[in-house]
């Protein structure tokens, strides 16, 4: 391990902590310190790997992370983990175990997850059951079952999901996870679907405009019961049928000229003064006074923003030649699938 422990470094100190040998390659779990910030030290599992010339492809042939080695010393840290705190984590049920592995790992803890600090739902299926150890995965029902609780953690406001990884909560506005699906989607379908971080970025940055125009603190505070999960049928009824009506009313009229900031807006004013937007809106105050209007309404206005948008994505992406009503119609008819699909996904 003379390569590692010797290695000199203007930034960084290495420190092992544990090492292991498998088919004479050598893994250690270093602890790496910031000279400049020695209180941001943490440890990650290395080896020799992490220190090859070459650009580093995810996948590719000199990725770290993909060093057959130092797979087998991820399951063999999971392994020890399961030995160690299985009893407690199984008494403890599983959504108290979850947060405990949260804790743990953001405190530096190793038990063979990939990534230093942070952990994936399906490492926290491995340590919590997962039978096919060998292979770094859980069993699938184990899987759903982690997923299910941490779905039941988020309702509580105790535990985020960004993407598969643990988080902590933060108490912010957000959508229910339905309308959050439909924007997500929207987002990264022209790019690809699924498609990374696209979707919750523009997601994010959008909740954050929310809550500092409207004021609500989370999303339980503009969405009432209806939050984290809202009924389908009420996104269908209130919000996608009414501007999926609009939009095919605007489709004709929009001209082919470039959507510049003031012609959007301009847009986006006539879209959100709809009677039957509005009418729509009023009928949801009616029937569910629990949800704010105005923070429904947001969910509306973010899917007018996104159609519009989609304009110019669709003139310098889409290679045949599409015209901005034609985009618009386009919208129209997949927000009616959507509704489709939320009708049948509504509580009866």
């Amino acid at each position: 391990m003379s390569k590692l422990v010797s290695h000199e470094d203007e930034h960084l100190t290495y420190e092992v902590l544990q090492l292991w040998t498998f088919r004479e390659h050598e893994v250690a779990l270093i602890r790496l310190t910031n000279k400049a910030v020695p209180e941001s030290a943490g440890s990650y599992l290395m080896c020799e790997c992490d220190f090859a010339p070459g650009p580093r492809i995810h996948g590719g042939p000199n990725d770290p992370d993909a060093c057959e080695p130092k797979k087998v010393v991820r399951n063999v840290a999971a392994m020890n983990a399961r030995i160690v705190h299985g009893a407690a984590w199984k008494k403890m049920g599983m959504k108290e175990a979850i947060l405990d592995i949260h804790r743990r790992v953001k405190a530096w803890e190793y038990v063979g997850q990939v990534s230093g600090n942070v952990i994936y739902t399906q490492e926290v299926s491995v340590l919590l059951g997962g039978e096919r150890l060998t292979s770094c995965l859980a069993s699938d029902a184990v899987h759903d079952q982690v997923l299910a609780a941490c779905g039941e953690l988020y309702a509580e406001e105790r535990l985020d999901l960004y993407g598969r990884i643990l988080t902590d909560f933060v108490p912010c506005f957000r959508f229910p996870r339905e309308m959050q699906m439909i924007l997500r989607y929207i987002v990264e379908e022209p790019l690809g679907w699924p498609n990374g971080d696209a979707g919750d970025c523009w997601l994010g940055g959008f909740e954050r405009g929310v809550q500092e125009r409207l004021g609500f603190a989370s999303g339980k505070a503009a969405f009432g019961k209806h939050w984290p999960s809202i009924d389908p049928g009420i996104v269908a009824g209130h919000a996608l049928e009414p501007i999926a009506a609009k939009l095919r009313e605007m489709s004709p009229l929009v001209s082919d000229d470039p959507m510049t900031a003031e012609k959007t807006a301009c847009m986006l004013i006539d879209a959100m003064g709809d009677v039957t937007i509005g009418e729509s809106l009023r009928k949801l105050e009616a029937a569910h006074p629990e949800i704010a209007a105005t923070a429904f309404s947001e969910f509306i206005r973010a899917l007018f923003i996104l159609a519009f948008e989609r304009i110019e994505i669709d003139r310098a992406m889409r290679t045949e030649k599409v015209a901005p009503a034609q985009t618009l119609h386009e919208m129209a008819e997949r927000l009616v699938l959507f509704a489709g699909t939320c009708y049948a996904n509504a509580k009866v």
